[in-house]
């Protein structure tokens, strides 16, 4: 199957090391056992309030990490010709070099790193992220404009504007390349243009009202998708509509991505709990239950590859139903053998 569509993809980029936390330990080497659950690795620093504690980290490995590239690489798997502008290191650090083959790749500062702690019921993603402060719109502007990348991303069938929380301009970057840079572009295109937010509770509420005020005029510069897993769903109700989703069933969250969508007046939403997805859009709303996964591989990755298998999904045309339960597919197939999967596949 040749490239059938193009995507700009951007802005983040990490060095993921994806570590396991001992609980006990009686030799060299692997002879440990991980703790399981986040409230044992709680319970632990728990104990530790007013004493001190050690808690031992083993790496598993070290993977090409952050929501951009990983969400790239993900949808290249779908024959989409990706243009990717991120944190990948000057020079391009080692394990971002797969994406060259398959990616217009622009590199304007170095990776962040994450230390990903993964349990058998979530992750705690600690980051080093400094370097990312470097994503400026000045240096998006002379990149996109030096390279005369104009045109290239004005004729842009997605762009995936992700991992919101990390960089304090990605507000203003948005903004002028939906402003000026799609103007340059063909009159009556109607690309997707996805957003996601990455656990936006550190940033003043402030901010993310702004951004989440900007979403309808942007979605009158394409078919805007909005994706949150339910912890932002949740603060992005609470500020948004003055309300909670606490504890509810997946028909009431269903409902609730129908008030957000609306409120927020774009075309897609979608909230991704960890068994369950739901969906709302100009075709209706939907939710469809996870495909269960009783020994993961990995987790770190997985929303981005829910996010990956809903896009390529629009892109081939499919519905939002069909859409919902393609990224549950593609982020189990991904957590079961910590692969990305092709599409159609």
């Amino acid at each position: 199957m040749g490239q059938s569509f193009r995507a700009l993809v951007g802005f983040d980029g990490f060095i993921d090391r994806i570590l396991s936390v001992v609980d006990r330990r009686w030799g060299v080497g692997n002879c440990f056992q991980a703790m399981e659950t986040i409230a044992c690795l709680a319970e632990r620093v728990q104990a530790a309030i007013g004493k001190s504690t050690n808690i031992e980290l083993v790496l598993k490995e070290e993977r090409m990490g952050g929501n951009g590239p990983l969400l790239a690489n993900a949808l290249r798997k779908g024959d989409v010709d990706i243009t990717y502008i991120g944190a990948l290191g000057q020079p391009i650090h080692p394990l971002f070099v797969p994406l060259q083959p398959v990616a217009h790749v622009y590199s304007i500062a170095d990776p962040g790193i994450t230390h990903a702690l993964e349990f058998r019921d979530g992750k705690l993603l600690l980051g080093e992220m400094s370097s990312l402060l470097h994503i400026s719109l000045d240096r998006v502007q002379q990149l996109i404009l030096s390279d005369s990348l104009c045109e290239a991303i004005a004729s842009m069938d997605l762009l995936a504007f992700v991992n919101w929380t990390m960089i304090p301009e990605m507000t203003s970057i948005v903004q002028w390349i939906l402003s000026e840079v799609l103007a340059q572009g063909d009159e009556g295109r109607w690309p997707w243009i996805f957003f996601d937010l990455a656990d936006p509770c550190k940033r003043p509420e402030e901010d993310l009202l702004v951004f989440l005020q900007k979403l309808s005029s942007w979605n009158q510069k394409g078919r805007v998708v909005l994706g949150l897993n339910l912890k932002e769903a949740q603060q992005v109700m609470r500020i948004l509509l003055g309300v909670s989703c606490d504890g509810e069933s997946q028909e009431v969250l269903m409902s609730s991505a129908e008030q957000l969508r609306i409120a927020l007046d774009i075309h897609t939403l979608f909230i991704h709990p960890v068994s369950y997805a739901v969906v709302a859009s100009h075709e209706g709303a939907w939710t469809a239950d996870g495909f269960f996964v009783e020994n993961p591989k990995i987790l770190t990755g997985a929303g981005d590859h829910f996010n990956a298998g809903f896009l390529l999904a629009l892109l081939y045309g499919k519905s939002s139903q069909e859409a919902l339960i393609q990224g549950l597919r593609h982020s189990s197939y991904y957590v079961r053998y910590a692969e990305t999967p092709s599409f159609p596949g």
